[in-house]
């Protein structure tokens, strides 16, 4: 009696689906969190000073394109490190926390703006990573430490 051949691995679409959200969930919680300061709160939202340039008042333009770019830069970094290493999503996670924490700076301690507007800036980014670390880390079948199973049927499981 032979033993059956076992399916070949496929990688799933279901990671770049899941990317493409994350980065459109990123731009929509950002933006709507903007909105909620702005038209809910009154609070205009503003960019600490920078050396000589003065604060400036942040649109929701500027948001979605920050937003955007971000995550952007994020799932590149991670697409690139899943091709070189097995390692790429504990990397990626220690970076990705890091270019948090650094870029909560500016927020936090840069002049000319109120309480309300720091605390707003800290929201924004806190949102974003809120959506882009979990969202661009989804298992995935080519991770080791991944939880994702084939089933009989030779569709992906994701064991929760």
């Amino acid at each position: 009696m032979t033993r059956p051949t076992p399916a070949p691995i496929r990688k799933t679409r279901a990671p770049h689906l899941m990317r493409k959200g994350t980065t459109l969930l990123a731009v929509a919680t950002a933006v709507g969190l903007w909105a909620v300061a702005e038209q809910a709160l009154g609070i205009e939202v503003r960019s600490p000073e920078m050396g000589d340039n003065p604060s400036a008042d942040i649109t929701i333009v500027e948001v979605a394109i920050a937003s955007l770019v971000a995550s952007l830069a994020a799932w590149a970094l991670l697409a690139g490190l899943e091709r070189v290493t097995r390692r790429a999503h504990r990397i990626w996670l220690a970076v990705a926390v890091t270019v948090l924490v650094v870029s909560l700076g500016a927020p936090l301690t840069g002049d000319g703006i109120d309480t309300a507007n720091r605390t707003v800036l800290a929201l924004l980014h806190l949102a974003v990573a809120v959506v882009v670390i979990p969202g661009m880390l989804y298992p995935t079948r080519s991770d080791p430490t991944s939880t994702a199973t084939t089933s009989s049927d030779g569709n992906e499981e994701v064991a929760s």
